[in-house]
């Protein structure tokens, strides 16, 4: 499956489930009837077959590993700004303690300090505080890797690369991506296309399009979905 940071989504259902398990024992016996609620916000469809579908196997492990110990829910195609405010408002006052925010910039600091009972944890970011916590793994790393396979498999040393946002995170897989195809193919050059959006088929699709119409030979992404083929 052909999905944004594989080696890191392979790895997060053990990674979260850790994460409530220490929440939910550091609560003591006072509640230990209680189910311990927890939520996930996506950027796009929980079934997207990329990203977003990741996190929420991730969810799913939560609540086979961890049974009656907790209770979980999620929210997909939320936006940032105010249907992610309304999202977390209507989570909290549903009794949700921990929180899972799936995309770039949906926590900060002055969202965190609203809730302080709340745990917020955010996979990619930059802010931190007492009750927010940032996670994430060294993607670059396996996008190398897919890059070192690009650049193999290229005959014209012209690949194409459909990615989001121009934000560090996506600039460093850019680079990984065009580092692992030139040590296979010196040379090689790698064109980008931005769609200034974590889930859009449609975008990702013409892309694509763009890209093989322009003489690449070997696709590559860092989009939520598998649309760029």
């Amino acid at each position: 499956m052909n999905k944004r940071k594989l080696g890191f989504a392979a790895l997060l259902p053990v990674c979260v489930a850790a994460s409530v398990l220490a929440v939910t024992t550091s609560k003591g016996s006072a509640k230990s009837n209680a189910a311990f609620k927890v939520a996930w916000i996506y950027v796009g469809p929980h079934n997207d077959h990329g990203w977003s579908e990741a996190h929420d196997k991730g969810r799913l492990y939560v609540q086979h590993a961890l049974g009656s110990q907790v209770q979980t829910t999620y929210k997909e195609n939320i936006a940032v700004g105010a249907q992610l405010e309304q999202t977390v408002a209507s989570l909290v006052n549903d009794g949700y303690k921990m929180i899972f925010g799936t995309s770039y910039g949906y926590f900060d600091k002055k969202l965190a300090a609203k809730y302080p009972q709340v745990y917020f944890e955010q996979a990619t970011g930059t802010d931190q505080a007492k009750n927010l916590s940032e996670y994430f793994g060294a993607a670059e790393d396996t996008v190398f890797l897919s890059g070192m396979a690009a650049g193999a498999a290229s005959k014209k040393g012209n690949l194409g690369f459909v990615v989001a946002y121009p934000i560090p995170e996506v600039i460093r897989h850019a680079n990984a991506f065009a580092l692992g195809a030139r040590l296979m193919h010196p040379g090689a050059k790698v064109r980008l296309i931005w769609t200034n959006s974590w889930y859009d088929p449609a975008k990702e699709t013409k892309a694509a399009q763009s890209l093989y119409g322009a003489g690449v030979d070997v696709l590559g992404q860092n989009v939520d979905s598998p649309a760029t083929g």
